[in-house]
């Protein structure tokens, strides 16, 4: 009986012994998989290249702080609480996982390169010091991710905590991204510099509550640059906020007032129900539709559709309109992409609002010509404006080129969708009665550039009240569309500058002006013009 329990202890003696043996071989020789290099385990997350080839975002290291606590005393937990909670960046929320009973906790993910330095030299003391032997505290590598021009943020997105894409190229393009494929665009982060400073500047100036401008390729259709004020920074989650996090040139929507005058007059053309010249409108302090009067700031006199546009005249613009057939003006509308999400990979996007032609009442036709009973995102301007641009056909807006794999194969290509919108004809008389718009007699003489001929329409829509309840009468959204130069536009350049606050609120006098010096340094400083 003896023996059998002195056996009986032997046993579990020797159980323990191996089980014993068992971890300290596997914490020597097989580690955490947690603690090993995250781009020695996964391939590196590709980049994202801009027009000419050179990264937007790309890798870069970065390094997080672990703990194994079940190889720690409770005496060492304190110990080490007491030393880490000095530390300016590791919060009692943080140090709290020394206390699980775990093998493996993180105290805090994607540490700044002087955090690490500074635990780097706080864990080799403690090691000099007998405090820990191995790796009951360290710091391990994971992969990171960087963007060198951070103002194209509200394009590329960004990444989360474990490296996955959250918005933008970077959330569409993730099962891409993660298995090392690049993404190339037809970003140009100089222009997005340019146009980031002045949408700021423009803002600010004019107490706007946020700003975007669109920069798109008449010929390609690429979006060359996008910028919106308030924005974030991707490589600072601090600064993603609720209202910097939304892109405002794909998410803001607004009524964008006399800009689609452009569109309605392009209509009128290519119906055939008026001329640049001919017939003549008679503009005077009002023009009665039913029960409802469209009002003007002064008498014009008769008015031919030129001068329509030149003075940005509602009042001649709704007799335009008045020869328009709702199902053909509504189709159009949507043929420029109105009222539809454009087919583009980024994120917080919105189609606007354009209401089906069976619910518009006898004035929603009149209403649309001068910019209202409509809402509309900027991208969404910039590219029903290329259509005028670029002959009459609507092609989608493209920001990704293509996709390929590390050998150079395309694995994504962009869909391309064309649909015939307007005669080339049209467009050509549509662009040479804009360039009269920007000109001393003009509402956008602000828009002029010296040494360049630009066509253009300014629009100053007014902010409609939530629940169909009438319009504010001390809210805008300023608005300017230019096309660069006239005759032969390469490119197409939307400004908006939403609810200026400033006593000076038009298109004409604030994004104009915002769209010249935007034209200016284009010129100065790159190719496309």
């Amino acid at each position: 009986m003896q023996k059998g329990r002195v056996g009986l202890v032997i046993f579990f003696f020797v159980f323990f012994f191996i089980i014993l043996l068992i971890r300290l071989i596997t914490v020597a020789f097989f580690p955490d998989s947690r603690l090993k290099t995250m781009s020695s385990i996964e391939p590196k997350r590709g980049s994202i290249y801009d027009v000419n080839g050179k990264e937007l975002a790309l890798y870069s290291p970065s390094f997080s702080l672990y703990a194994r606590p079940d190889q720690l005393s409770p005496q060492m937990r304190d110990y080490l609480y007491k030393i880490l909670i000095q530390l300016n960046f590791l919060s009692k929320d943080d140090l709290k996982a020394l206390y699980k009973e775990k093998g493996f906790v993180w105290l805090k993910r994607k540490i700044t390169p002087s955090e690490k330095q500074v635990m780097d030299k706080l864990i080799a003391e403690l090691k000099n010091k007998k405090a820990i032997k191995e790796d009951e505290l360290g710091v391990v590598e994971e992969q990171g991710r960087f963007y060198p021009y951070w103002y194209t943020g509200s394009m590329l997105g960004f990444v989360g905590i474990d490296n996955q894409g959250l918005g933008g190229i970077e959330y569409h393009f993730n099962s891409y991204l993660d298995k090392g494929n690049s993404v190339y665009t037809s970003i140009d982060p100089f222009v997005c510099a340019i146009i980031y400073d002045e949408i700021k500047n423009g803002v600010l100036q004019f107490e706007a509550e946020m700003g975007s401008v669109v920069v798109m390729n008449v010929e390609t259709r690429e979006v060359i640059a996008m910028a919106n004020f308030p924005t974030y920074d991707p490589n600072d989650f601090s600064t993603i906020k609720s209202n910097t996090i939304r892109p405002a040139a794909v998410s803001e929507i607004y009524e964008p007032g006399s800009v689609m005058k452009i569109f309605t007059a392009a209509n009128a053309l290519n119906q055939k129900t008026a001329s640049p010249q001919s017939p003549t409108y008679y503009c005077g302090k009002e023009y009665q539709v039913g029960d409802y009067f469209f009002t003007s700031p002064a008498i014009y006199g008769n008015v031919d559709l030129t001068g329509i546009l030149q003075k940005s005249i509602n009042v001649g613009m709704v007799q335009v309109a008045a020869h328009f057939q709702k199902k053909q003006y509504y189709d159009y509308l949507r043929s420029l992409g109105f009222g539809s999400m454009p087919l583009i990979p980024l994120t917080g996007m919105e189609s606007g609002i354009l209401r089906p032609v069976n619910l518009w009442s006898y004035l929603s036709k009149y209403m649309l010509a001068i910019g209202q009973e409509i809402g509309v995102t900027t991208l969404q301007l910039a590219a029903a404006a290329c259509v005028i641009a670029g002959g009459g056909v609507y092609k989608n807006p493209v920001i990704v080129r293509s996709v390929k794999d590390p050998s150079g194969i395309d694995l994504y290509m962009p869909k391309t969708i064309e649909i015939p919108v307007l005669s080339q004809d049209v467009c050509a008389k549509t662009l040479t009665m804009l360039k009269t718009v920007v000109s001393e007699q003009g509402t956008a003489i602000k828009a002029q550039v010296e040494g360049i001929a630009i066509a253009g329409k300014t629009g100053t829509g007014q902010v409609a009240k939530k629940g169909g309840a009438g319009y504010y009468t001390d809210l805008y959204n300023a608005v300017f569309i230019g096309f660069v130069p006239a005759d032969n536009p390469k490119l197409v350049i939307v400004v908006t500058v939403n609810r200026p606050h400033a006593p000076e609120h038009t298109g004409g006098a604030v994004a104009a002006p915002v769209f010249a010096n935007i034209v200016r340094r284009i010129i100065i400083s790159t190719s496309y013009l």
